[in-house]
């Protein structure tokens, strides 16, 4: 749904089927304007995708947002204090989930 949602919205948009395909991505091109991570990637966790896109001086600076289909105050607490822009759980609407996407991006831009 986020893929179509954002393509509709005239986004461009990759996709990675885990963790490891979304940092070989990143480590092929670094110059992305914002990852999306789910907390839930086969293989790498979202958590581990993100320490590893924070801990790259190649991608430190890329805005990440991290959506997850569980969450609580505690776990949206360590994922901001991990280095994530933003959270939101899944459930959320659409016009709300864009609204966070461009407010990230905006604040990329400054």
């Amino acid at each position: 749904m986020v893929h179509t949602l954002l393509e509709t919205e005239g986004y461009e948009v990759s996709m990675a089927k885990d963790g490891f395909e979304a940092l070989d991505t990143l480590k092929m091109d670094p110059d992305f304007n914002l990852v999306i991570l789910d907390l839930s990637m086969p293989r790498l966790d979202g958590r581990k995708v993100l320490d590893r896109i924070r801990g790259s001086k190649d991608t430190s600076a890329i805005p990440v947002f991290v959506s997850t289909a569980f969450g609580d105050e505690t776990i949206e607490a360590e994922l901001l204090e991990a280095g994530a822009d933003d959270f939101l759980e899944k459930s959320v609407d659409a016009q709300r989930f864009l609204a966070r996407v461009r407010a990230v991006l905006r604040r990329a831009v400054m």
